[in-house]
């Protein structure tokens, strides 16, 4: 049984993602446009948020099957286009690469906290 602690981690965990997901589609179309206002405003929550995930999957891995490794290279990738302005590549990679992932890990965090 999870403790209160361990479900508002989890909790914040699947509010979290789904948010990226709601979220996606919009900073997709930014990346595809090149429209640099809205990438600036998407990208610094983005990667800070993908920092406290990775601390909160970490806190909450003995319960679950989720780990940020999964998606280290495509975060490597996904820095290196940013960095680079390769606008084309940071769109595919949050559409075909993060999204599907976080998606799938939004199920698994909402499996869990139904059957506890």
């Amino acid at each position: 049984m999870l403790k209160d602690e361990q479900v508002e981690i989890l909790t914040s965990i699947k509010d979290y993602t789904a948010n990226v997901i709601d979220m996606m589609p919009y900073v997709v179309n930014a990346y595809r446009m090149a429209d640099i206002a809205k990438i600036s405003e998407y990208s610094l929550p983005l990667i800070e948020g993908f920092e406290w995930l990775n601390e909160a999957i970490s806190l909450t891995n003995q319960f679950h099957d989720i780990s940020m490794f999964e998606i280290k290279e495509v975060f490597e990738e996904l820095m290196d286009s940013m960095q680079y302005k390769d606008y084309v590549l940071t769109a595919d990679l949050f559409e075909f690469e993060i999204l599907p992932k976080f998606e799938e890990w939004n199920k698994k965090i909402s499996d869990l906290l139904e059957i506890n």
